[in-house]
């Protein structure tokens, strides 16, 4: 009882293994915390009867605000809806809420095609028209970098745009659930919904996924997730990812993928070839596990790297090339190049470029595709370590006075270290391509207090159904504009 906790209140120090614990200021803390009122405000929002979404949040989650002011966020909302919603979680100046009830919905509002939608945590846009997901994705973009990096836009950047907006991704990652269904996490939870068919999906990765769904359950391995890639022309490849801590060893995980393979590699079909994956290294290859694409081609791999869309793919190069083209220069520089999506695009547009990465099966692909296409003169990729590796040494190592470089960084954006060689190097201009408006305005305002303009800024929308945005931004050095 409270009483008789007051009372122990007056016991000193006391040690608990090897600590030495007050026992007074751990009682007065418990009073503290069970003597304080309830917040008010909390109690008083939970339920709310009528919402206007009025923004769109970096996330793509709908933006109100109750008339007490407080800020709610709330999925599968529209700017221009008007809601119930029951507040589920609350932070100390915002909340989280789910819909109750459409009371008005926005006329940027439609039927989602998908019978998974709002269970399924793929998709989180498909109940927004298609001229809708654009405007809002240009204006989140410029929301973000006014937030973010207090830079002001004159005007949305332009978002580009395939004309099919279904039936375009080419690369899956699908989870593993029990008995090996395979399907995508429940929106905010680890736990799979298994799923037959995606409508985002090309035809070709649906129909290797059904194949999968088929014969998957009699493969007796551990696995987590399952990468799919499929080509426009030459079929799909797969990588089978185990379980962080399977009880499987290694040399008998390779035999029991090689025994399942070889019945099955013809009801697999189109599926070409598989990687088998523990952590980061590919345990056992089967079958025919690289595809090529693009024009140049480049090579890719399951396991690794490739944009989600193909078609998307080349309306990203294409921005980045017409950046070079704007003011070709004869050397440029790339950072993050992978196996070489936009190296060797700018190659065959007339640049020379180094290709920089630290993964070492890419910069290998890179370099085979370089020569197979005669391009080994124009484009060399070589080994570099962000955490490890300098940019002014290996310019000076390189003994190259390089025009541009060309920025492609994981969603974390640009290391400060990184980022304050690039500036050491004022390099004339810079293209970067993000995947994070956040991070994107983080190192623009960066680059822009030292001395860098943006001269141009545009989107590309890879993921149509999502909040996801990719950008590409160029500056240009103000010694260069005076000059």
């Amino acid at each position: 009882s409270p009483s008789v906790l007051q009372g122990w209140v007056a016991f000193g120090p006391i040690v608990y293994g090897t600590k030495q614990v007050c026992l007074g200021s751990v009682v007065r803390s418990f009073m503290s915390r069970r003597s304080k009122p309830k917040n008010a405000s909390s109690k008083e929002i939970r339920m709310v009867d009528s919402l206007d979404i009025v923004d769109l949040s970096a996330e793509g989650q709908g933006v109100g605000r109750t008339e007490a002011g407080r800020v709610l966020f709330v999925p599968e909302t529209v700017p221009g809806d008007t809601v119930s919603v029951k507040v589920i979680r609350e932070k100390k100046r915002h909340g989280f809420g789910q819909v109750k009830e459409l009371l008005v919905p926005s006329k940027d509002r439609i039927e989602p095609p998908c019978r998974y939608f709002g269970s399924c945590g793929g998709c989180s846009w498909q109940h927004i028209s298609d001229e809708g997901q654009i405007h809002w994705k240009g204006k989140i973009l410029q929301q973000v970098l006014q937030r973010v990096g207090q830079i002001e836009l004159a005007e949305t950047p332009k978002v580009y745009t395939s004309v099919q907006r279904y039936g375009t991704r080419s690369r899956l990652r699908l989870q593993v659930g029990p008995k090996q269904t395979l399907g995508f996490f429940q929106r905010g939870t680890k736990s799979v919904v298994p799923i037959r068919d995606c409508p985002v999906a090309t035809p070709l990765v649906n129909e290797a996924w059904s194949r999968l769904r088929e014969q998957l359950p009699s493969l007796s391995l551990p696995l987590a997730e399952v990468r799919l890639l499929g080509s426009a022309t030459e079929g799909a490849v797969a990588s089978f990812h185990m379980k962080r801590n399977p009880r499987v060893p290694t040399q008998k995980a390779r035999k029991i993928l090689e025994k399942w393979w070889r019945p099955k590699q013809w009801e697999l079909q189109p599926i070409r070839g598989i990687e088998l994956m523990r952590g980061e290294n590919v345990l056992l290859e089967v079958g025919h596990t690289i595809l090529e694409e693009g024009e140049p081609f480049t090579t890719y791999r399951p396991s690794g790297f490739a944009q989600a869309g193909w078609e998307g793919n080349r309306l990203l190069v294409d921005e980045v090339v017409a950046a070079w083209k704007r003011n070709p220069t004869r050397n440029v520089l790339e950072l993050y190049a992978g196996c070489g999506n936009l190296s060797l695009a700018l190659a065959k547009a007339g640049a020379y470029v180094w290709g920089l990465d630290s993964n070492a099966q890419a910069l290998q692909d890179g370099n085979s595709a370089a020569r197979a296409q005669k391009l080994q003169q124009r484009v060399q990729f070589e080994t570099f370590d962000d955490h490890l590796n300098s940019l002014p040494v290996f310019c000076e190592t390189a003994q190259v006075s390089f025009g541009m470089i060309v920025l492609d960084p994981p969603r974390r954006g640009l290391a400060s270290r990184i980022r304050d060689e690039i500036i050491g190097l004022q390099l004339p201009r810079i293209t970067y391509v993000s995947c994070d408006p956040g991070t994107l305005a983080r190192d623009l305002r960066s680059f822009m207090d030292a001395g860098y303009d943006l001269e141009h800024l545009s989107a590309v929308d890879l993921m149509p159904q999502t909040a996801h945005i990719e950008s590409v931004a160029c500056l240009v050095h103000q010694d260069v504009v005076t000059s």
